[in-house]
């Protein structure tokens, strides 16, 4: 009799878990993952977004098509996200490059750390600007307090960068987070 009890709890332990566990999964999937991206495709020049949920790390991809702002765009995102998935969740943004943009942008790193270390704002955008317009590409630089956004754009390719400063150590003096 002692055995049975035993098998009937055991039995009992284990339908409770999948059904917590199975429980647990749809939450995650109806209740956060998909509300989140239907809001993010509602953003304009969102084309498709991906939510990667890993125990308390969040990895969100988003792929832009054309965005005429993209320090806007961005911040819309973050405006989504974040209350949603806290500060640790990672936004990751996927753009239609193309190998002429990749190779611009591969060569422009050396500048673009040298001049953040040296806060050196106006000659990195100058220098970026300056540098696609040779190559008869569009070139947006814009900045707030903690990130520089970089669109770049030829010939119906777009390549997109949020660089964080605190990635680089400098984030500028005295800037109060105002996140959204």
């Amino acid at each position: 009799m002692a055995k049975f009890r035993i098998l009937v709890a055991g039995l009992a332990f284990l339908v409770t878990l999948g059904v917590l566990v199975a429980g647990w999964s749809l939450y995650r999937t109806y209740g956060v993952i998909r509300p989140l991206e239907r809001q993010l495709a509602q953003i304009s020049g969102v084309e498709k977004v991906s939510v990667s949920l890993e125990g308390k790390s969040a990895l969100v991809t988003v792929s832009l098509g054309a965005v005429d702002d993209l320090k806007e765009t961005y911040r819309a995102i973050q405006r989504v996200v974040l209350p949603k998935l806290g500060e640790l969740a990672v936004i990751e943004l996927q753009s239609r490059s193309s190998p002429p943009l990749d190779r611009w942008w591969d060569e422009q790193q050396p500048l673009l750390y040298e001049d953040l270390e040296k806060y050196n704002f106006r000659d990195l955008v100058r220098a970026l600007q300056t540098s696609a317009a040779e190559r008869q590409f569009q070139c947006r630089v814009t900045m707030d307090a903690y990130h520089i956004y970089v669109q770049v754009s030829h010939e119906g390719a777009f390549l997109y960068q949020v660089l964080p400063y605190r990635a680089f150590s400098t984030m500028l003096p005295g800037a109060v987070e105002q996140r959204g």
